[in-house]
């Protein structure tokens, strides 16, 4: 839980989502009937003795642009789900990853004015029993995210629905929460009250009202929760409701919705919980077979908590004169991780390098002319795995400093079919070169070690195929730079 807290902290110190609209529509009449055959009070009560954690698997989907750029980093991502695992905390309710990140390098889906791409997109690629959750750009739309309810969306069966989110509004603490909400069941708290406010929910909670007044009716109008208040707001307001002279109900009751409450159109800082009776409406969706039960299928993978920081080893704290392009970064295995982040700050401020490495490798290869040239820069590990990413203690700051170099333009476009291959050697084996833009051209070739020394480099002429000899007799990763006309791409290279 303390993980928990961490990350949320973090991501609400540092990030703040625009204040647009949630695209999910009215809740359909078969899920109002559903949530109405609850027993809730009932559901409450056995939640409240059930400490059973109910985990679901989430396969996250990334649409960039055409280059393979996002506004996101996939560390960002788990800090928008470490959030959500907060907010649904009390609901006994955790979300893990079940595995890589799916990419779509489309910048005609990213920049969609309309969902049918996207819908078109998750029935192709949903992964089956899991919460399917897309990324992209939905500002031409204007909207902060939105999902589908259980039993409608693209795909069909173990497969269907899932969640949009908008790059602008992964990070605010809220959506992400609500929109998994609308996946699980939820309504708005409006819903069928703010276009007919009379008609609607009524604010009272007492069922023997003295007549002319009504009864409450908050089992069956509105979003079918009687400890949610009834609200009629429909579009966004802050984190303070002051009626208007007209907002009341049939009772003449004046309106005052909740701005803590995650499904409300509050504003996104304020949005921070769920109600009991809305928790048990989401476990009853999980444990329903015919609505979300499948995510509860897969074997929950069985991984020990990460209670350690990775150990830095390489470069040594304080090396001086790395090469920008050509560094090695290196750290101790920490028990249970299978996947690590490794950050690289110029100056100790700038963030010029954030990625992940998966797999347990505790090694990284930099060669993608992030690193800045004359630097000093710190650099850190955090150690994670699937089910423990939340929160978890990062590495002691190591620092080291750049040297100088002329910078080379990287366009992994321009090798676009240049194959390389194989990447996994015997000892002394050759490396295969096809590629028919480049046929006829002069690759320079250089290979270096872990430490970025160079071993070997030559020129070659590709004429359908080029093939360039390793001299490797040491088992190993190695790295293979291919430079043409001031372009280059690294491939790594195992040597067994």
């Amino acid at each position: 839980m303390k993980k928990l807290l961490a990350a949320l902290v973090l991501s609400l110190t540092v990030f703040v989502g625009r204040a647009q609209e949630c695209g999910t529509e009215p809740a359909p009449q078969y899920i109002l009937d559903a949530l109405e055959r609850l027993n809730l009070p009932a559901l409450v009560a056995a939640r409240t003795e059930d400490d059973t954690i109910i985990y679901v698997p989430i396969q996250m989907h990334l649409i960039r642009s055409d280059a393979g750029t996002a506004a996101l980093s996939e560390a960002d991502l788990f800090t928008a789900i470490c959030t959500m695992n907060v907010r649904y905390t009390d609901a006994k309710i955790q979300f893990y990853i079940t595995d890589q990140i799916f990419y779509y390098d489309n910048s005609t889906i990213l920049n969609a004015s309309d969902g049918n791409s996207i819908s078109s997109l998750m029935s192709a690629n949903n992964k089956p029993y899991v919460m399917n959750i897309y990324f992209t750009n939905l500002g031409q739309r204007g909207l902060n995210g939105y999902a589908w309810y259980p039993n409608s969306g693209p795909g069909s069966g173990v497969r269907q629905g899932g969640a949009v989110m908008s790059y602008s509004a992964v990070m605010n603490g809220a959506t992400l929460s609500h929109e998994t909400g609308h996946y699980l069941s939820l309504p708005h708290p409006f819903d069928g009250t703010s276009n007919n406010p009379l008609m609607g929910e009524r604010v009272t909670r007492n069922f023997n009202e003295t007549p002319p007044r009504l009864p409450a009716n908050c089992y069956n109008a509105g979003d079918r929760f009687c400890d949610t208040k009834a609200d009629k707001r429909g579009a966004r307001w802050g984190c303070t409701y002051s009626p208007a002279a007209g907002d009341t109900d049939l009772n003449g009751d004046f309106f005052w919705p909740d701005s803590s409450l995650l499904m409300s159109y509050a504003g996104d800082a304020c949005r921070i919980r769920l109600t009991d009776e809305q928790m048990a409406a989401c476990r009853s969706t999980l444990q329903t077979p015919n609505d979300r039960g499948y995510l509860t299928f897969l074997p929950r993978p069985v991984q020990p908590s990460i209670n350690s920081a990775p150990v830095l080893t390489l470069p040594a704290n304080g090396a001086t004169g790395l090469h920008p392009n050509f560094t090695t970064f290196a750290w101790d295995p920490v028990p249970g991780a299978t996947i690590y982040r490794l950050r690289a700050l110029s100056n100790g401020v700038v963030v010029d390098l954030d990625t992940i490495i998966r797999g347990g490798q505790t090694s990284y290869f930099h060669g993608h002319n992030k690193l800045r040239p004359n630097r000093s820069y710190q650099w850190e590990v955090t150690a994670y795995n699937e089910t423990d990413f939340c929160g978890n203690p990062t590495s002691t700051r190591s620092t080291f400093q750049t040297t100088n170099f002329t910078a080379t333009s990287v366009d992994e476009g321009f090798f676009a079919d240049l194959q390389v291959f194989p990447t996994l050697l015997e000892r002394n084996g050759s490396i295969y070169l096809q590629g028919e833009s480049l046929n006829g051209k002069r690759l320079q070739l250089e290979l270096r070690n872990m430490t970025g020394q160079l071993l070997r480099s030559e020129n070659l002429q590709l004429e359908g195929d080029a093939h360039f000899h390793t001299e490797l007799n040491t088992s190993g990763v190695y790295y293979l730079t291919i430079r043409h006309e001031g372009y280059r791409i690294v491939r790594k290279l195992v040597v067994q």
